[in-house]
């Protein structure tokens, strides 16, 4: 009794500091939203599609290189148990020199890859990010103690800071001259700050050092392979599209696949990012993993998928209104790759298991597979069938990437693929009929063309779809008789909140 009786109070402690990062997450995620809603508003009208096709051209290459670098560093350090001076100076050293290689990389990829793809403008772009890529990777790798504690409120203040002076950054650029180096100026002022405040907040005078290259790599050997292949797999359809289509046509699909992953991902990261450091935590005892696992897949789906769903079914309406009608060719992008965004994050919390037992290499074994799948089918219905063709084949290479997750979980923690989707369903089910219900109802109700129609009639369906969701949510766990589930959880969480309120 004793014993069942601490370990329900490592839980709770656990689950107390969990609950806390991911407000504190949760709250800048919420900030930073407005604000990147505000820059994407000002910057969609303010420049063209062509301006973000070139950037993102030149993003994808540097994103290439870096994936292909990257040692994933503060991981190790948060999975080690104990993290001394020699493994910060190693950390920080095999930054810089990772830094200063993709710095020569990238500058001298620019003059090539100007050529290649017959445009001037990329080589002062190509030249201009190396420089940036360099000083990104001087971060303070001391500052991951705080993740490490799962201490976020400085992690607030940065993400904060970074936005607002990248908004700022390219709002005044692009209002100035309507020049693409507005987008370029908004990463900078980003990459920077980051930079600045890690070493503000943490001091930490580091020293050349490679003593602990050999553990460091021990633990991201499989994570370093495993990012290549990812790097490869997600950049190889912006690269073909950027080879095949034209640029205005690539400015749609990234600006679209951004917007399309921005309500699942602002809500899911500050949710999920803390749960690498907690699950380590229970990494010895596969039983207590197993039970904040299923916890966390069901009750991260249910609060996370209607938000993806529902952005989806909208599309239309608020690229209308919000990009204007230059843009409309990133609606189908949205309209599919949303739902394929709300979809994944079913196996939001598989990598953060992983990391946290130390299975890098069931990571690189399920990378290197999704690879082999997803390339050929993604290459072939891009030059076959164009850009929709692309679409609807990374909705079902997205499927296929969700049973992979589900039998890696199986071999991590024993717990069949059933058992994880049984605990799910609900969720499903209740963000298809809100989807259904949405729609039936833009195509039924129309408003005008002025701005304030429009923006009513996006409210209008947008409350809809908040009545619908958690109204079947609750109608269907009436119905199965109460079971243990997302629905509990939430119930706990607002009776608390509410106890709170009526003591205060």
């Amino acid at each position: 009794m004793l014993w069942l009786s601490e370990r329900s109070m490592a839980i709770k402690n656990i689950s107390t500091s969990v609950v806390k990062s991911s407000a504190w997450l949760g709250f800048a995620n919420i900030v930073v939203n407005v604000l990147a809603f505000i820059s994407t508003l000002i910057l969609a009208r303010l420049l063209t599609p062509d301006d973000f096709g070139l950037i993102a051209l030149a993003s994808t290459f540097v994103a290439l290189a870096e994936t292909f670098t990257s040692v994933q560093i503060s991981s190790a350090l948060i999975n080690f148990k104990r993290v001394t001076n020699a493994h910060l100076n190693t950390a920080w050293t095999l930054g810089a020199l990772r830094g200063l290689l993709l710095a020569i990389v990238i500058a001298l990829l620019a003059f090539p890859l100007s050529a290649l793809y017959e445009d001037g403008r990329l080589t002062g772009v190509m030249l201009i990010l190396a420089l940036i890529t360099f000083f990104r990777c001087l971060t303070n790798p001391k500052y991951v103690f705080f993740e490490k504690e799962l201490s976020y409120s400085r992690e607030f203040v940065i993400m904060v800071v970074m936005k607002l002076l990248s908004v700022v950054a390219a709002g005044v650029l692009a209002y100035l001259y309507q020049t693409y180096w507005a987008l370029i100026a908004g990463t900078a002022f980003a990459g920077l700050s980051r930079v600045i405040l890690s070493y503000w907040f943490v001091p930490f005078l580091p020293r050349v050092s490679l003593s602990k290259v050999r553990e460091i790599w021990a633990f991201t050997g499989w994570l370093t392979l495993g990012s290549a292949l990812d790097a490869i797999n997600s950049n190889i359809d912006t690269l073909i599209i950027g080879a095949t289509l034209t640029a205005s046509q690539l400015g749609a699909y990234r600006v679209g696949n951004d917007l399309a992953q921005k309500p699942t991902k602002e809500v899911l990261d500050p949710l999920r990012r803390p749960l690498f450091p907690a699950f380590a935590l229970f990494s010895d005892d596969k039983e207590k993993l197993a039970v904040s696992y299923r916890r966390t897949q069901y009750l991260l789906f249910a609060l996370v998928f209607p938000f993806g769903a529902g952005f989806s079914v909208i599309a239309e309406p608020m690229v209308n209104l919000v990009l204007g009608e230059r843009w409309s060719e990133a609606i189908f992008v949205i309209e599919v790759l949303a739902i394929n965004f709300a979809l994944q994050s079913f196996v939001g919390p598989a990598i953060s298991l992983a990391f946290a037992t130390g299975k890098t290499k069931a990571v690189f074994t399920r990378q290197l597979i999704f690879f082999a799948v997803r390339v050929p089918i993604v290459v072939a219905a891009l030059l076959l069938y164009g850009l929709p063709g692309l679409i609807v084949a990374r909705f079902g290479t997205g499927l296929i990437n969700i049973v992979l997750n589900l039998y890696m979980v199986n071999h991590i923690i024993q717990l069949s693929p059933f058992r994880q989707v049984s605990m799910c369903w609900r969720s499903l089910v209740s963000g298809l009929l809100m989807v259904f219900v949405v729609y039936q109802a833009r195509e039924t109700i129309h408003f005008d063309e002025t701005v304030l129609e429009q923006s009513l009639g996006l409210l209008f369906f947008c409350l809809i779809g908040a009545i619908v969701y958690p109204a079947t949510h609750l109608a269907l766990w009436l119905l199965a008789g109460r079971p243990l589930g997302a629905e509990t959880e939430i119930l706990e969480l607002a009776r608390k909140i509410l106890l709170r309120f009526k003591r205060a």
